[in-house]
């Protein structure tokens, strides 16, 4: 699966799971992006590369209090496997170095 086949099914994934649990209507506009992605291969020849060609990232929403989605394809199985991540807790700090006493 391509790069961007992965990406687009995820949002279709992402927007269903929105939809279904009344988040969002079919109608509503919402933006969803990836804030990380990797991919990655497994193998020491090319054969076993294309065997074992696995993606995994991250998505956000454009919605106020979304959840967060973390998804991963593994070749192997052709599956897609989709994590809902919910703030629970959140804290600010502050990055200044105090100065030593």
């Amino acid at each position: 699966m391509s790069v961007e086949d992965f990406i687009e099914l995820c949002k279709t994934k992402i927007r269903a799971y929105l939809e279904a649990e009344q988040i969002i209507t079919a109608q509503d506009e919402c933006d969803i992006y990836v804030i990380w992605k990797d991919y990655w291969t497994v193998g020491s020849s090319q054969d076993a590369i294309k065997a074992l060609d696995n993606q995994k990232a991250i998505f956000g929403t454009s919605l106020d209090s979304s959840p967060m989605f973390d998804i991963q394809y593994l070749n192997t199985e052709n599956k897609l496997y989709m994590n809902v991540l919910t703030i629970t807790d959140s804290a600010e700090y502050d990055t200044t170095t105090p100065p030593n006493a």
